[in-house]
């Protein structure tokens, strides 16, 4: 089994702006969200947490949705599944000349607000000299709450293993384990003739809809 790792500074930007919206909300000042660059870096993730806080402190001085909670889950945007963004969170790294697997995970978050979107189809394209192995772990970021057999997503391999196709409830922000979204690990391995070199053309898309690029370094 691969282990991965995730750099946390993306997610203490996200924990930083959540803890000052909710300020501004409880003190009464204005919303200040910051703009966001639309690289899915640390400001994209500051502003994210800043809005979902904002949003939390108005509930709590009864201020959000004409004073009343939203209920858990719901959202009343249309096409659900457009809410969900998906970053990479492990780059692999592969040594040509050693066989062993190397990590790739993407990570499935919602801007800050409760998404559940039904079972939709994740398709991850492995960049350039990689195909993935036939294993896929998913849990919920930073929880000690494992996924349950019942909400399982499901996989398979297309395009001679380019392709793994995952399906599922990427639900985020509807319960106490999910509050950090989703983390889908794999793993990578290189291809007979492959080159070293930095390959940027891997891809994450949502029931079609690109949503990010993934990389990966074969040395």
């Amino acid at each position: 089994m691969t282990t991965v790792s995730i750099d946390t500074t993306k997610q203490d930007a996200y924990d930083r702006g959540e803890d000052q919206g909710r300020m501004d909300a409880l003190a009464g000042r204005p919303s200040t969200s910051p703009p966001r660059d639309g690289r899915g870096g640390e400001q994209d993730y500051y502003a994210d947490g800043y809005d979902w806080g904002y949003q939390q402190g108005l509930k709590a001085r009864g201020q959000g949705n004409g004073g009343a909670q939203q209920p858990v889950g719901q959202t009343t945007t249309t096409g659900v599944d457009a809410q969900l963004r998906v970053d990479q969170a492990v780059t692999p790294s592969i040594d040509l000349d050693d066989p062993k697997p190397a990590g790739l995970a993407v990570l499935i978050t919602s801007g800050g607000v409760p998404v559940r979107p039904g079972r939709v189809e994740l398709r991850i394209t492995a960049p350039t000299g990689m195909v993935f192995d036939d294993y896929m772990t998913p849990s919920y970021l930073y929880s000690p709450t494992p996924v349950s057999e019942a909400e399982r997503p499901t996989h398979r391999l297309e395009e001679g293993g380019r392709v793994m196709v995952v399906t599922g409830d990427f639900h985020v922000r509807t319960d106490e384990a999910d509050q950090h979204g989703w983390l889908i690990s794999a793993s990578v391995r290189h291809i007979d003739g492959a080159k070293p070199g930095k390959n940027k053309d891997g891809l994450a898309t949502i029931n079609g809809v690109t949503k990010c690029a993934l990389g990966g370094n074969l040395f």
